[in-house]
């Protein structure tokens, strides 16, 4: 009587979990019969029988944490890249609120202001970054024999500077300086940084990084001046306008920082 009312509830909870999984939408080879282990039909599940109770063990290592199966078509899909962080020196964000150059007064090179760059945290390395802007006046460091083995690429331009930057395990996060160079008038500007990162699996990631211009130049009048006299040149090399006013402008660019010193003059 005992095994009969037992194997009368077994068909009455079998009955209403087929049921349920129908309703659900469940196909046949997803539910496994009364008294049969699921493992046959689900891959990574394996079932136990411990004291008439069946127990399930999941396979870890069958699940893809970063992948998903689309309903529709079937196929793997890859999480989207996550949001890099943009930093100063100083350890705060510039995502949002970007940068300031200071254009100072005068011919002279320009501060620069240092960057890094931490990559997304669900990045698969390694990672390339490209940094480019079209102000052709706007440059990144570079240059040495020490960036180009760390993967440094660059160029500057008419159609502005370009920078690419290899990251890896090793090495996550990207430091390097960007400045601009000196113009000649006083207006500030505004102008803008396009970082774009691709990681291993080839997603990509982009951010425009804002960037204000200080322009602190006045163009007081010269109170030292140089005089350049080619007239002594034998090579030719001065024969050229362009170089001769090429020559006297770089001669007022470096007296501007001069200040009158009283000096006699020399005859020519």
């Amino acid at each position: 009587m005992y095994g009969t009312g037992r194997s009368t509830l077994l068909a009455l909870l079998s009955g209403s979990f087929l049921a349920v999984c129908a309703a659900l939408g469940c196909t046949e080879s997803s539910v496994a019969p009364a008294g049969e282990s699921a493992s046959a039909s689900t891959p990574g599940i394996e079932a136990t029988s411990s004291g008439g109770r069946q127990q399930a063990a999941v396979d870890s290592d069958s699940v893809a944490p970063t992948r998903a199966v689309s309903e529709t078509t079937g196929q793997s899909q890859t999480a989207a890249l996550g949001e890099f962080v943009i930093e100063d020196m100083f350890g705060r964000r510039l995502n949002e609120r970007g940068i300031v150059l200071v254009d100072w007064d005068g011919q002279i090179a320009n501060p620069a202001v240092k960057l890094v760059i931490r990559p997304p945290a669900n990045a698969a390395f390694p990672v390339q970054g490209v940094l480019t802007s079209s102000q052709p006046r706007l440059y990144f460091n570079s240059g040495s024999r020490r960036f180009a083995d760390a993967g440094w690429k660059g160029e500057v331009g008419k159609a502005g500077p370009k920078r690419t930057v290899i990251l890896n395990d090793k090495s996550p996060t990207w430091t390097g300086y960007v400045a601009i160079f000196p113009d000649r008038d006083s207006e500030d500007e505004d102008h803008t940084i396009s970082i774009v990162l691709k990681d291993k699996a080839g997603r990509e990631v982009s951010q425009e990084l804002r960037v204000h211009i200080i322009d602190q130049d006045r163009w007081d009048p010269p109170l030292f001046q140089v005089i350049v006299n080619s007239s002594h040149d034998k090579t030719g090399f001065f024969s050229d306008e362009r170089v001769r006013s090429t020559a006297v402008q770089a001669a007022n660019d470096w007296a501007y920082f001069f200040d009158d010193m009283k000096l006699d003059e020399v005859p020519p």
